[in-house]
C-alpha cells in the first residue's frame, strides 16, 4: 500500500482553500470585511502550498504545460485548469479587483475544482475500491468539515448566531460525509482483488476511521467551546480536525489496490 503523500496534502488542502471559499459566502463573512480578508488570505495560501505538494508529485516540473494538453478528455487536466482559475480568482478577491459582490462565483468555482478533483478517482475503474460515489461525498465533505472549522477558527468575537450556525452546519455535515468512504470500500472488496493487501487494508481501515473520529470530535468539542470569544480553543480543534483528514486521507490513497495486482 503507498500513500502518495504529495496527493494526500494536495487534495486536503485543496479542498480546504474550496471550503474557506464557499463557507465565507455560506456565512456571511464579508460583513466583517478585517476577518473576511484574513480568510481569503488564508485560502489562497492554503492553495499555494496545495499547488506545491502537486509539482512533488509529477515529478518534473517540465511537463507541467503538458498536463493541460487534454482538457476536453482527462479530468486531470480539467483539475489543473480549474485549480488556476481558482486560485486567480482568490488572488483577485485579496486584492480587491473583485469585489465582495463576487463571492459566491469564487465559492461556486472552487466547490467545482473539488467535483473535478474527485472523479480522477471515481472513474479509476481499475481501482475498484475508489470506482464509486465514495470519492465524491468524501472529498465533498472534507470540504464543508475544514471550511467550516477554519472560518469557525477565523471568525470575528461578536460573530451572528445565524453565520455560527452554518459553520457548525457544515461542518457536522461535512463529517459525516467525510467518513462514509469505508462504506463505499464494502462493494470494492468483493472484487477479485489481493486477498492479502485486503486483509492488511480491512485492518488498516479499522484503526485509521476510529482515530480519525477522535480527531473529528475532539476537534469539534473544542470548536464549539471556542466559537465565540476563544478563538485560541477554535483554532486548535481546526488543527485537530486538520490532522484527521490528512489521516484519512492516507488511508484513501492506500486504498490504490488494483485489479490484477
Amino acid at each position: 500500500m503507498t500513500y502518495e503523500y504529495p496527493l494526500v496534502f494536495f487534495t486536503v488542502l485543496g479542498q480546504l482553500a474550496a471550503g474557506i471559499a464557499l463557507l465565507i459566502c455560506l456565512t456571511g463573512l464579508q460583513k466583517h470585511p478585517a476577518e473576511e480578508r484574513r480568510a481569503w488570505i488564508v485560502s489562497l495560501a492554503t492553495l499555494a502550498v496545495a499547488g506545491v505538494s502537486a509539482f512533488f508529485h509529477l515529478q518534473s516540473f517540465g511537463a507541467t504545460p503538458f498536463a493541460l494538453s487534454n482538457v476536453g478528455s482527462s479530468w486531470l487536466s480539467r483539475e489543473i485548469l480549474l485549480g488556476a482559475i481558482f486560485f486567480v480568482l482568490i488572488a483577485l478577491r485579496v486584492w480587491n479587483v473583485l469585489k465582495a459582490g463576487t463571492n459566491w462565483l469564487v465559492g461556486i468555482v472552487g466547490v467545482i475544482f473539488v467535483l473535478v478533483m474527485s472523479q480522477i478517482y471515481a472513474q479509476n475503474a481499475v481501482a475498484p475500491l475508489w470506482h464509486s460515489w465514495g470519492p465524491i461525498l468524501s472529498f465533498l465533505g472534507t470540504m464543508l468539515l475544514l471550511g467550516g472549522t477554519a472560518v469557525l477558527a477565523l471568525a470575528p468575537d461578536a460573530w451572528e448566531r445565524p453565520a455560527v450556525v452554518a459553520g457548525v452546519s457544515s461542518a457536522l455535515v461535512g463529517g459525516l460525509f467525510a467518513l462514509s468512504m469505508p462504506i463505499f470500500w464494502v462493494g470494492g472488496v468483493l472484487s477479485p482483488l489481493n486477498p492479502v493487501l485486503l486483509g492488511t487494508f480491512a485492518t488498516a481501515t479499522i484503526c485509521v476511521t476510529l482515530t480519525q473520529m477522535t480527531c473529528f470530535a475532539a476537534g469539534g468539542v473544542l470548536t464549539a467551546f471556542g466559537v465565540p470569544g476563544k478563538r485560541m480553543l477554535a483554532q486548535i480543534g481546526f488543527v485537530i480536525i486538520l490532522v484527521g483528514a490528512v489521516v484519512g486521507r492516507m488511508l484513501f490513497y492506500a486504498a490504490n489496490i488494483r485489479l490484477g495486482g
